[in-house]
């Protein structure tokens, strides 16, 4: 799924910064960038957008009340460099709220949101009973280049202190973030976190041996504490005959 972006904002070198970073990211594509919200409604009514990148201070109309007048807007990433305007923001249901100067990790944390709140809405016509497709990918940062990650290519994701290493069916990768925030950030159905130091693809399991578990020929530590849990995870998941 390739997102459709629209950039409002009244200072161009901030325009510019954040069409440099959505050229970066490969499930984004830029439309257009508007120096004001008169302009950026004109585009919206002959171009749908499926993401606005909109500053909050701006002439004539200000970002919060452009997004007013909006009957179904995009999701909304917020860019300003007051912070005092955050309450209001969040009660207007903004993906998040990025101070200037953006930097590009903020920006990639918004990004992982967005697909994120993607995952969870519910396409037109489907009622609330109903389970709304998610995403199967996610993005990460690794020496500076970032990697689209399918969930089914990921084998399991180890500790290491202040960095993870995520290892997939070709590839591995160090990332600069804690194992507890990428947890937070895994759909529950598709990874187990068996240890403190390890989160797991149970689909890649080899076997249960003892406290530890298998993949890809590795031994892998499973604590007692989460055995028991982990054991009726794959039961209910109908991955034990």
């Amino acid at each position: 799924m390739i997102l459709k972006c629209l950039v409002v904002d009244d200072e161009k070198p901030a325009r510019e910064l954040l069409a440099e970073y959505i050229g970066k990211m490969p499930e984004l594509e830029l439309i257009q960038t508007c120096s004001n919200a008169i302009d950026a409604q004109a585009v919206l009514r002959k171009t749908p957008a499926d993401v606005l990148f909109l500053d909050i201070r701006m002439p004539n109309l200000s970002g919060l009340d452009f997004l007013r007048t909006l009957k179904n807007p995009p999701l909304v990433v917020l860019t300003t460099a007051y912070s005092e305007y955050a309450l209001e923001a969040f009660e207007l249901e903004v993906v998040d709220y990025l101070l200037k100067p953006v930097v590009f990790e903020r920006f990639f944390e918004a990004v992982n949101k967005i697909f994120n709140r993607v995952g969870r809405q519910l396409p037109t016509g489907m009622t609330d009973t109903e389970t709304p497709p998610r995403e199967d990918f996610f993005f990460v940062k690794a020496d500076g280049v970032i990697h689209k990650i399918d969930f089914e290519e990921v084998l399991y994701i180890e500790s290491l202190r202040e960095y993870i290493r995520l290892h997939t069916r070709d590839k591995r990768l160090v990332l600069r973030q804690s194992l507890s925030d990428l947890d937070q950030k895994l759909p529950e159905n598709r990874f187990f976190r068996i240890h403190r130091s390890f989160i797991i693809n149970p689909e890649h399991l080899e076997k249960i041996e003892g406290n530890q578990v298998f993949i890809s020929g590795r031994a892998l530590p499973l604590s007692k504490r989460r055995k028991e849990l982990f054991l009726q995870y794959i039961q209910n998941k109908g991955l034990i005959g």
